[in-house]
């Protein structure tokens, strides 16, 4: 499994309307082939009355390609919707384009441009995120130092907290690189003065932004 990978951040584009048709794109981080053709279906079903055209990049060399068409003429959506996200050096990724047809022609060129714009589009309106595999740490701790802990964790980019809940004590879910867990645990000791436990938690891949001109 990837340390870290390169990916388009989940979620949809805005609607593009060329020629009275309606594109959307819909990006999601899918791990396996198995993902990837989940994601696909279930945006068909979300969407029946759209042409869904697809394609994804999965493995941890982006070994695993797959476009589909869907009903458009042969290469003219997947095959563009995959170039397009063959622009950045993204892995385990998968967009799928859907098409409310407006009654107007757009041909083959049309095609290709409205659904690989419609990738690039996302990239633009969804930024591109790097997927960092972290470990999970459960720290439990008093109330009373809840407040410097919140202050002290909005400083340290290292760490990812994820959620905070009010129990007889407070939980912190945080994630951090494997390498610094050792450092994570003294961090809290010290902030806390050894008033603190842990619970490692499993892990999973933490996303974070990063510029999509730092790859064009």
């Amino acid at each position: 499994m990837l340390k870290e990978f390169l990916t388009i951040r989940e979620g949809q584009s805005s609607q593009s309307i060329i020629k009275k048709s309606c594109f959307i794109c819909h990006i999601k981080t899918t791990l396996s082939v198995d993902e990837a053709n989940h994601f696909i279906r279930e945006i068909k079903k979300t969407y029946p009355q759209c042409t869904n055209a697809s394609a994804y990049i999965v493995g941890d060399s982006g070994e695993n390609q797959r476009a589909r068409d869907n009903g458009e003429p042969s290469n003219s959506a997947g095959l563009p919707i995959l170039e397009a996200l063959k622009l950045y050096p993204i892995t385990n990724t998968t967009a799928v384009v859907s098409r409310v047809f407006g009654g107007q022609l757009l041909g083959i060129p049309g095609l290709k441009r409205a659904y690989g714009g419609a990738v690039k589009k996302a990239v633009e309106e969804l930024g591109l995120v790097q997927q960092r595999l972290q470990t999970g740490i459960q720290v439990n701790l008093p109330y009373h130092f809840i407040n410097q802990v919140e202050y002290e964790l909005k400083n340290q980019n290292w760490i990812h907290t994820e959620e905070i809940t009010y129990q007889a004590n407070v939980q912190i879910l945080c994630f951090v690189d494997q390498k610094n867990k050792d450092k994570f645990v003294q961090y809290f000791k010290d902030l806390t003065l050894g008033q603190v436990t842990f619970l490692e938690t499993k892990e999973r891949y933490i996303a974070y932004p990063v510029s999509s001109l730092d790859y064009l």
